[in-house]
């Protein structure tokens, strides 16, 4: 089904191209998203400032044709990709039940997955088409539960979900505070000698200027200068810190020790 640019969205574009990179099993297929223009890397030459439009219908044309299953459609609604997702085990969220999620680890009912889904950002695993009307449908399996079971703290959502906390009560419980800090230059890769200042968040033990840049409290090359329990109302700049907080509530600390810089590392 060919559509229209201004009805052709990012997310569109990018399955197919996942599509495309199974079909081919071209992994080195590619997208450039410009502001009215994408470029596009196939596996039979590269196509550069074209409209959205012309991507889709190339991919869609060779996904489709690739498949050997004539407009890519099984029946009137549902996608061959989506037919085949089902046959590898994937599923849509409706249809997740209690004991596929038991049989992960999962020991919630499936409205709480539902719930979890739909309101912390939990990412498909694969995404197809599965209407007439050319709606996309996320999908999901076993690896997508098992992961949320290994990185969320399950016990604090579902005291949100079940109403008894906010997402402000969460974070106090969860031990969520604000400190300032400053590093070594030389730990940032910057001037040695000099410290560098940080807004950050302190959570179990490990100090947040963001996700990926993190040390131990009792790092010898950071002080932390002050401590609140709320984040100050001013003089407390970081882009970071909002999203971060959400993503600390949602998921376990120990999540991030993989990021948290180790001495003699830098940048």
């Amino acid at each position: 089904m060919k559509l229209h640019q201004d009805e052709i969205t990012k997310s569109q574009l990018i399955n197919l191209l996942y599509d495309y990179m199974r079909l081919y099993r071209y992994p080195l297929a590619s997208l450039t998203f410009h502001k009215k223009t994408v470029d596009l890397y196939l596996k039979d030459g590269k196509y550069i400032g074209i409209f959205k439009e012309e991507a889709y219908n190339r991919l869609y044309e060779m996904t489709t044709q690739r498949s050997g299953l004539g407009r890519g459609y099984a029946g009137r609604s549902m996608s061959i990709n989506a037919r085949q997702a089902y046959e590898r085990g994937l599923k849509p969220l409706s249809k997740i039940t209690a004991e596929d999620l038991k049989r992960c680890g999962f020991d919630y009912s499936a409205d709480f997955f539902k719930w979890l889904v739909k309101n912390w950002k939990i990412r498909p695993k694969e995404q197809h088409h599965t209407s007439a009307a050319y709606h996309y449908t996320n999908f999901y399996d076993d690896s997508t539960i098992r992961h949320l079971v290994a990185q969320c703290d399950l016990k604090l959502l579902y005291r949100i979900y079940k109403g008894e906390i906010t997402r402000e009560q969460a974070k106090r419980i969860k031990g969520i505070r604000y400190a300032r800090a400053r590093v070594q230059g030389g730990t940032l890769g910057g001037e040695a000698g000099k410290w560098i200042k940080m807004n950050c968040i302190l959570c179990g033990g490990i100090i947040f200027y963001s996700q990926k840049l993190c040390f131990w409290e009792d790092d010898e090359r950071l002080e932390v200068l002050d401590v609140y329990d709320s984040r100050p109302d001013s003089d407390f700049e970081n882009k970071y810190l909002k999203s971060l907080s959400e993503k600390l509530i949602k998921n376990k600390v120990s999540f991030y020790k993989k990021y948290v810089k180790k001495y003699g590392e830098t940048g």
